[in-house]
C-alpha cells in the first residue's frame, strides 16, 4: 500500500508528490513505499524514517543498515544505537558489537579499553582468575576459627586471619552491632533467618530487575552469580549451625552455635525444619544450579578456548567456566564442594576435635594432590597460585593439629618454636604475593 494512503507525513508544506511522503513516529518506510511499525530497539519517537535511517536505541545493535532484525546487545554499554551504519562503542565490533577490535582488549565487565593506556586494567584483567583462587582459599582459612572454635594459630598469623576475615567472610550484619540497637535479644535463630532472607530476597530483586529489563538480563544474572560465589561458604556454616546441639550432664542440650539457645525447647523441630529447607537452597539448591547451568551449555565451554571466548551466549556465565580448560568445564562446582567440605560440612564435627582436625586434613590434602595431578586452569601461573594456596591450607591445619597435641601432652613451654611457625605460614603467602608482582612486572613489559 502506497505512503500516500498510510497516513504519511509530507517533508514540506503543500507538497503533493509520493516522493515527499514520510513515515509518522512509531513506524519506518520498508523502500517499498509501505510503512512498518518500528520493533523493539528501534526508536518510536523519530518520525521520517526509512529501513537505512533507522534510529536505533542504545542498548541495541543489528547487522547493517538493511536489516530489520533488531537484537539487545549482551553488554548494553557496549552499543551506542544511533542510525549510522556503526552501532558500536568505540573498541567494540562484530555481532552485538561484543568482539573487541585489533589493539583492545576485554575489561572484567566485558568493555574493551585500548591496550595502550591502562597497563593497570589489562594486569587486573589477567589476573581475576588468580584472585578468585586466592579469596576462595583465604575464605577458607579465615572461617576456620569459627568452625573450629579450640583451632591454635601462632600469634601473628593469628592476628592477620582476623583481620582478613572481617573482609573475606563479612555476613550481612558483620559490621553492625544488632543486638546493641534492639530490645529484643538477637539470637542464633534470629540472625539466621534475617542472613538467609536477605540473601534470598536479594537474588529474588535481580531475576526481576533482570526480567523487566532484557537488555541488562546477562549482567544482573552475572552479579547474581558472583553473589552466591561470595557468599555459599558463610551462609552454609550459619546453616549447619542450626544442627549441632552440645549435651550436658544436668540433660540440658544447648545449641552450639548460640549457647543461650536451649535445644530442649518445643520449638526446636520448626527450626529443624527451617534449616533442612535452607540446606536445600543454598549448599544444594546453589551447587546444582551451577552444575545444571555449565552441563547445559557443556558442547559450547568445550571448544577451544579462543573459539569459546567469543560465543556471546556464554558470556553471562564465564564467571563459572572461564579459568578453567575445556575439558574441565565442571569443575566450579569441584572448587565449590571443596569450600563447602571445609566450612559448612566440618562445622557439623564436635568442634576442636582430633576427628574434626583430622577430616579437615584429609581433606585438604586431598584437595592439594587434585590441583597438583590436573591442573585444571587455563593458565600456568593460575595452576600455581592454586597448588600453593591448597598448600598454605594444609600446612595452617597440620601446625594447628600439632599445636593442639602438644598442649593435650602438656609439652613444656619453649620445647616448640611458634615463631617459627609464624614464619613460614606468613611466608606462604608472601611468595604468592612476590610471584603476582613479578608477573604484573613481566606483563607490564609485554605490554
Amino acid at each position: 500500500m502506497p505512503l500516500s494512503t498510510l497516513r504519511s507525513t509530507t517533508s514540506s508544506v503543500g507538497s503533493f508528490s509520493e516522493s515527499t511522503c514520510n513515515c509518522p513516529s512509531g513506524k519506518f518506510d520498508d523502500l517499498q513505499g509501505t510503512c512498518i511499525k518500528v520493533t523493539d530497539g528501534m526508536s518510536e519517537e523519530t518520525p521520517g524514517m526509512n529501513l537505512t535511517t533507522i534510529n536505533v536505541k542504545q542498548g541495541f545493535w543489528r547487522t547493517n543498515s538493511k536489516s530489520t532484525d533488531v537484537r539487545e546487545c549482551l553488554i548494553p554499554e557496549a552499543c551506542v544505537g544511533g542510525n549510522s551504519t556503526n552501532y558500536c562503542r568505540s573498541g567494540h565490533e562484530g555481532p552485538y558489537c561484543a568482539v573487541c577490535a585489533t589493539d583492545y582488549f576485554e575489561d572484567p565487565f566485558g568493555l574493551c579499553k585500548t591496550c595502550d593506556t591502562t597497563t593497570l586494567d589489562i594486569i587486573l584483567t589477567r589476573f581475576k582468575n588468580g584472585l578468585k583462587i586466592i579469596f576462595s582459599g583465604g575464605q577458607i582459612i579465615t572461617t576456620l576459627p569459627a568452625v573450629i572454635p579450640m583451632v591454635t594459630f601462632p600469634p601473628t598469623f593469628k592476628t592477620a586471619v582476623s583481620k582478613a576475615a572481617k573482609v573475606l567472610n563479612a555476613g550481612v550484619f558483620s559490621f553492625v552491632p544488632i543486638g546493641c540497637l534492639t530490645s529484643s535479644p538477637f539470637n542464633f535463630y534470629i540472625h539466621l533467618v534475617t542472613t538467609t532472607l536477605f540473601i534470598i530476597s536479594l537474588c529474588l530483586l535481580l531475576l526481576v530487575l533482570g526480567h523487566q529489563s532484557p537488555n541488562k538480563c546477562a549482567t544482573y544474572f552475572h552479579v547474581l552469580i558472583a553473589i552466591t560465589y561470595l557468599i555459599l561458604p558463610t551462609v552454609t556454616t550459619t546453616i549447619f549451625g542450626v544442627f549441632s546441639c552440645d549435651y550436658f550432664d544436668d540433660d540440658s542440650k544447648h545449641l552450639r552455635a548460640d549457647l543461650s539457645i536451649n535445644c530442649n525447647n518445643g520449638n526446636r523441630g520448626l527450626w529443624l525444619v527451617y534449616g533442612v529447607s535452607m540446606v536445600m537452597v543454598f549448599p544444594v539448591g546453589v551447587v546444582a544450579m551451577y552444575f545444571y547451568l555449565l552441563l547445559k551449555n557443556r558442547a559450547a565451554i568445550m571448544e577451544p578456548v579462543e573459539i569459546r571466548s567469543e560465543n556471546e551466549k556464554l558470556r553471562d556465565l564465564r564467571f563459572l567456566f572461564d579459568p578453567y580448560k575445556p575439558e574441565f568445564w565442571y569443575f566450579e562446582v569441584v572448587e565449590t564442594l571443596k569450600r563447602l567440605m571445609m566450612t559448612g560440612v566440618l562445622s557439623t564435627i564436635k568442634p576442636g576435635s582430633f576427628s574434626q582436625y583430622a577430616v579437615g586434613l584429609i581433606i585438604s590434602i586431598l584437595v592439594f594432590g587434585l590441583f597438583c595431578m590436573v591442573k585444571p586452569y587455563n593458565e600456568a601461573r593460575d595452576n600455581y597460585v592454586a597448588i600453593l594456596t591448597s598448600l598454605q591450607t594444609v600446612l595452617i591445619l597440620l601446625f594447628s593439629f600439632f599445636m593442639k597435641t602438644i598442649n593435650e601432652v602438656q609439652i613444656e613451654e619453649g620445647a616448640y618454636d611458634t615463631a617459627g611457625m609464624d614464619m613460614v605460614l606468613i611466608l606462604g603467602y608472601v611468595l604468592i604475593v612476590v610471584l603476582f608482582v613479578m608477573w604484573a612486572y613481566q606483563m607490564k613489559d609485554d605490554t
